[in-house]
């Protein structure tokens, strides 16, 4: 991974020790008949029934199977989910994850002891993000949201079950975007 390790990461962090990027990603589902189900699968973020799922990229974009999580209700806060669904087990000691600021899990990166990037606090009058963080995320959100699209609308209720292998599926597919083969010159 190093060879190939992204140069404006590089620069950005001054370090070769970003590992993944971490972000959650919501897929809309139907609305169920039972009110206990559908308040577990409500989204206060979303404005709707959704499964949650955890993804993670390297800086290089490439992605693995232990970097996606299964699916989660709605309701579940961002780290509530990191934390169930060990993601961060499968990150080498030491390195380092980027994540948004929303993303809550310094202790759960202390405890697998790992760095943990999170934008600071922004101060009055500053944007969300700066272009460089915005940047950095693309790819992942990027990927994300074309594995999102495994179905056309919402995922019915009677196919929530099957929901978590066809987004793995799907986002990993997501690496072969380029053709096998390259011209090579």
């Amino acid at each position: 991974m190093l060879r190939a390790y992204p140069i404006s990461v590089l620069c950005k962090f001054g370090h070769a020790k970003l590992f993944m990027f971490l972000d959650t990603t919501e897929v809309f589902a139907d609305i169920a008949s039972l009110k206990t189900v559908n308040a577990i699968l409500y989204s206060q973020y979303k404005h709707n029934s959704t499964l949650k799922f955890l993804v993670g990229c390297d800086p290089i974009g490439t992605t693995w199977s232990q970097a996606i999580s299964n699916g989660y209700p709605g309701a579940v806060s961002d780290s509530v989910v990191t934390a169930i669904s060990e993601i961060l087990k499968h990150i080498p000691f030491t390195a380092a994850v980027k994540m948004y600021k929303g993303f809550l899990i310094d202790n759960e990166c202390a405890k697998e002891g790992l760095i943990c990037i999170r934008p600071m606090k922004f101060m009055k009058g500053q944007q969300q993000q700066s272009k460089e963080d915005v940047a950095l995320m693309q790819k992942l959100n990027g990927q994300a949201k074309n594995a999102s699209g495994f179905c056309d609308s919402t995922v019915r209720i009677d196919q929530i079950g099957l929901a978590d292998l066809l987004f793995c599926v799907t986002f990993l597919l997501q690496n072969f975007k380029l053709p096998f083969i390259q011209d090579r010159d």
